[in-house]
């Protein structure tokens, strides 16, 4: 499976990294503490340095630099060509009158170690967001066209095999008939995964195919669920492919719509939104269109804009963001989904 996008991933990638980096930083502050208890709470080397300070000797001894290295027996070792003292590691705590010199092992704060790992979390996390993210949208993109191309082929298929869509026998969209025939000349030309167009029960058909909601019933679309994961669901709209959908019948393309076709890019998993992973196609009399091309009545301006709840309450009354697929198989972008000034005319990503 690709790499999950979800906050949540993030969130628990970044926990790990900050677990890890603080049990490191407090195994290691433990390990210099036992260290330290080993020469009587002093952490010292043996050779003098410019970092040294001033200790306490041991009682009755000359003064001496402390070293941890070489133990004899237990027994504390003279070097005599160096002139130091080298303690046993269960030697008493350091006392005497004359302070003597004893050098500190450099090392960072445990608020330093924290106030750095924080950090490093904050900008991981953000990095990841946009890294996750262009990843999902070049996924986004890849899929929509592999979807488009098999649609594109099928129906070539089914025309060379059947005729245009207008002289496949289909009635208009109230005729459960015609979602029937428009699937079947279709999905025999695709490698199907699941195929609920014989299905008549309304749950059996949302478990196993996942169409959008209210087309779940042969009364209003047929689905099939295609090796890849993707879902199709397919409408009827008219007999004879009257539908002009085409904006001051300019787009001829649109001139001759038969119905539509709904794909889920990723089937039963989230989001199920449109712009998303769902997204809207035409079959018209020549060819399969994507909605929210140049000069398509329902525009992609209106139609695939996050401010704007209801473009046309005519046609849909509850969801927007339909109208995107040809945004995204010509532009390869999801930027809509970022910005809200994108247009047709003028800029075609949020750069």
């Amino acid at each position: 499976m690709p790499l999950d996008p979800s906050p949540k991933s993030i969130n628990i990638f970044v926990h790990v990294i900050l677990n890890v980096g603080l049990t490191s930083v407090v195994q290691h502050l433990l390990f210099r503490r036992l260290e330290d208890k080993r020469v009587g709470g002093y952490a010292v080397i043996g050779e003098q340095s410019s970092q040294s300070f001033l200790c306490p000797p041991l009682a009755g001894g000359p003064k001496s630099m402390i070293s941890k290295r070489g133990l004899n027996n237990g027994k504390p070792e003279v070097n005599r060509s160096v002139g130091s003292i080298t303690l046993p590691l269960n030697s008493p705590p350091l006392k005497g009158g004359d302070m003597e010199r004893v050098q500190l092992i450099p090392a960072f704060t445990l608020a330093e170690v924290l106030i750095t790992l924080g950090i490093i979390g904050v900008v991981a996390a953000m990095t990841l967001q946009s890294l996750v993210s262009e990843k999902v949208e070049k996924e986004r993109v890849t899929q929509l066209k592999k979807a488009y191309s098999t649609l594109s082929q099928a129906f070539i298929t089914a025309v060379s095999e059947n005729g245009t869509p207008n002289e496949w026998g289909m009635g208009d969209m109230d005729d459960e008939k015609s979602h029937y025939i428009m699937a079947v000349n279709m999905s025999k030309h695709m490698k199907l995964a699941q195929n609920c167009i014989d299905m008549d029960n309304a749950d059996t058909i949302r478990k196993v195919c996942n169409p959008p909601a209210g087309f779940n019933n042969k009364a209003t679309a047929s689905n099939v669920v295609l090796l890849d994961g993707t879902s199709v669901s397919f409408r009827a709209w008219y007999s004879s492919c009257q539908g002009n959908f085409s904006k001051n019948r300019v787009n001829k393309a649109l001139q001759h719509t038969c119905g539509m076709i709904i794909v889920d890019l990723n089937g039963n998993r989230l989001p199920n939104e449109n712009g998303k992973d769902k997204f809207y196609f035409y079959l018209t009399r020549d060819a399969i269109v994507p909605w929210g091309i140049q000069d398509d009545a329902l525009e992609f301006e209106q139609a695939c804009n996050r401010k704007i709840d209801t473009p046309y309450p005519n046609f849909d009354g509850s969801k927007n963001m339909y109208s995107c697929a040809g945004w995204v198989l010509y532009n390869e972008n999801l930027d809509y989904l970022k910005c809200d000034d994108l247009t047709w005319e003028g800029k075609s990503s949020c750069k």
